[in-house]
């Protein structure tokens, strides 16, 4: 399976802290990328605003695609979304736009190839049941005259 690399900003402004994950690419395990209605943007800066665990965090530092998909790789247009449900269990999803280019952890990814259902069982569970995750964290770029000044909004 073909990965997309992501560099976060560390809790330092060391390079040293900075710390780095890989995303299979969703093309490479469904066949295809997915599109996200803008509904779903609404909602999640709605659920920013209102619930205490969901945070908007200015942390992305660089985007590494695929070799084969160089042309879809674009940082301004970067999101993701990290999240920790009430068990632990982590899981994120990189969009390029409005469109699903990623899904972490490999363990994940691997479940969602079995079983696609369980793709949209958690990304509707972000929307429909805030209460159910610890922490859900909507992570965006840093521009560049940003990447020394402080990390969370």
């Amino acid at each position: 399976m073909q990965e997309w690399k992501v560099l976060f900003a560390g809790s330092s402004p060391e390079p040293e802290s900075d710390f780095e994950l890989a995303f299979t690419d969703v093309k490479s395990i469904l066949g295809d990328y997915l599109g996200i209605k803008e509904e779903v943007v609404d909602k999640l800066r709605e659920l920013i605003d209102e619930k205490d665990n969901f945070h908007l965090i200015v942390n992305i530092k660089n985007v590494s695609p695929p070799e084969e998909r160089k042309d879809l790789s674009n940082l301004e247009i970067a999101w993701i979304i990290l999240c920790l449900d009430k068990k632990d269990l982590p899981f994120g999803f990189l969009f390029m736009g409005g469109v699903l280019v990623g899904i972490w952890p490999t363990e994940y990814a691997t479940a969602v190839k079995e079983d696609e259902n369980l793709l949209n069982g958690v990304l509707g569970a972000i929307l429909t049941r805030p209460e159910m995750w610890k922490r859900v964290d909507v992570v965006l770029p840093i521009e560049k005259e940003e990447e020394t000044e402080g990390r969370e909004e």
